[in-house]
């Protein structure tokens, strides 16, 4: 930093210990000749809606999906290193000594090098103005790429007359995790025009419904999607979370849907059969941020995770998913970073292709 210079090893350490300082786990991306590394985005892999970049751009790694950063283009903006990131990730998946390496894994292992009477030298850095104007062009360009772009890919399909119902379901999602309700509405409706029992369509209608506040039609699409997947544990997770959301918003039918809610919650833990990493999926929790006990009764385990779900639910549900500014509910959808809230909001189960 303070010579400004150094190789692609140089700029990876500093660059990750500067986002591990920050709180940001990083993992090195190791190969050939070269290293450099990605960082988590602390947005679980299930909600890739709210970050539809694609292969090119997002690397899936530990139920996370992770950016990759190309450290030695200096003097360039973070979103060119990002896209020279993504395609050096994608060359290096070929490379016979390309390796993965988190970060956190590691420094308990190897501490650092350099000597206590150096660690708090900060060199000077440029003006505030210029980060902030870096990051604003940064900010403009990822914001284009997350809804432009992305979506302008899905619609070229469309237009070429040969897309699949699968197609319109992914482009209905992303502009659910978007705040586009109306948009994603025509895609979904589209799909059950053409095939009323669509469990996808239904499950995601359905979810736009409980976004909404419409409880009741929320809960007609969610049951007749479970005459098609009736084995479906993501369903019942969206059911118990529309009963919560029911029971707040309208008093009155507080006893049936506690009840329905528990059920529900119930129904599901029976379908996961104590996997605890498939429910952590599916909730969109980060491993490690639950507690799911002891399972030696496996009966006693189901009723003593249902309680438990049932008060995160209800904790998030109070945090994140009711707000009494707007009419109704709905579903907060921007991802809460790892390492600033531990307690994740929930995120309603959106159907690919079941």
């Amino acid at each position: 930093m303070r010579d400004k210079q150094g190789d692609c090893d140089d700029l990876t350490m500093l660059y990750a210990s500067l986002l591990e300082y920050s709180g940001i786990q990083t993992a090195l991306i190791s190969m050939s000749g070269h290293i450099t590394l990605m960082f988590d985005t602390g947005i679980h892999e299930r909600n890739w809606g709210v970050l539809p970049l694609g292969d090119s751009l997002v690397v899936k790694k530990d139920q996370s999906l992770w950016i990759p950063i190309e450290v030695t283009e200096v003097g360039k903006s973070f979103a060119q290193a990002w896209q020279a990131g993504g395609k050096k990730y994608r060359e290096a998946q070929h490379d016979e000594d390309f390796e993965v390496i988190t970060v956190r894994d590691v420094e308990g292992v190897y501490l650092s090098a350099l000597p206590e009477e150096l660690q708090n030298r900060i060199p000077d850095l440029p003006p505030t103005e210029f980060f902030q104007q870096a990051v604003a062009n940064d900010l403009a360009w990822i914001e284009e790429q997350r809804t432009h772009a992305a979506i302008a890919a899905y619609w070229a399909v469309l237009e070429s007359g040969t897309a699949s119902d699968s197609v319109r379901n992914r482009l209905g999602i992303i502009f659910a995790l978007q705040d586009s309700l109306a948009h994603a509405e025509v895609q979904f409706h589209d799909i059950l025009a053409r095939a009323p029992e669509n469990a996808a369509a239904l499950v995601n209608i359905a979810n736009l419904k409980c976004i909404s506040g419409s409880f009741r039609e929320a809960e007609e699409n969610y049951l007749k999607a479970a005459a098609q997947i009736a084995n479906e544990p993501g369903l019942y997770l969206n059911l118990a979370i529309m009963y919560q959301l029911w029971k707040a918003n309208e008093p009155g039918d507080s006893t049936r849907c506690q009840i329905e809610s528990e059920k529900n919650l119930l129904r599901a833990f029976e379908l996961l059969q104590g996997d605890e990493a498939v429910a952590l999926d599916l909730l969109g929790i980060a491993r490690g941020e639950f507690d799911f006990g002891e399972k030696a009764d496996v009966t006693t385990w189901f009723k003593q995770q249902a309680t438990a779900a049932k008060k995160f639910i209800k904790d998030s549900a109070k945090k994140y998913l009711f707000n009494k500014s707007v009419a109704g509910a709905r579903v907060e959808r921007k991802a809460v970073k790892r390492g600033v809230d531990k307690d994740r909001g929930y995120i309603l189960w959106w159907a690919e292709g079941v």
